[in-house]
């Protein structure tokens, strides 16, 4: 019979569906944070007024004043200008609201589907032919 809802797999059983969310979620966290330490690295001397463009120009993009970790490099940009709050009164944005978790975030979302992808990709790969 199957699993109806509220129903809870029996212990010691492997679920494949939470196991490929965990594995989806690992490499997405690896690859946001991969990209974060790329953007801090390629922009170590960029002056403030470029930096906060790039705020601007997010926060355009997103529709709201973004929060540190919806964008590559919030987190670096935050602490090289003297916080979160402190970049969007520099770049003129009002303050953002209550805080977002990653896994909720746009920028989370998207990489999560380009893992997705790429993992299908590569297991595509690996079937035999036949």
């Amino acid at each position: 019979m199957g699993m109806g809802p509220g129903k809870k797999r029996s212990a010691g059983r492997f679920d494949g569906i939470a196991w490929y969310k965990r594995l989806m979620d690992r490499h997405t966290r690896e690859a946001i944070r991969a990209k974060n330490e790329v953007f801090a690295r390629d922009n170590a001397d960029a002056p403030e007024p470029q930096l906060l463009e790039y705020v601007r120009i997010c926060a355009r993009e997103l529709g709201h004043t973004p929060h540190r970790n919806e964008l590559v490099g919030g987190d670096w940009i935050a602490e090289r200008l003297g916080g979160w709050q402190e970049v969007c009164r520099r770049a003129e944005l009002p303050q953002p609201g209550a805080g977002v978790p990653l896994e909720k975030t746009r920028l989370y979302r998207i990489e999560y589907m380009e893992q997705a992808a790429r993992h299908t990709r590569r297991a595509g790969k690996r079937r035999p032919k036949g």
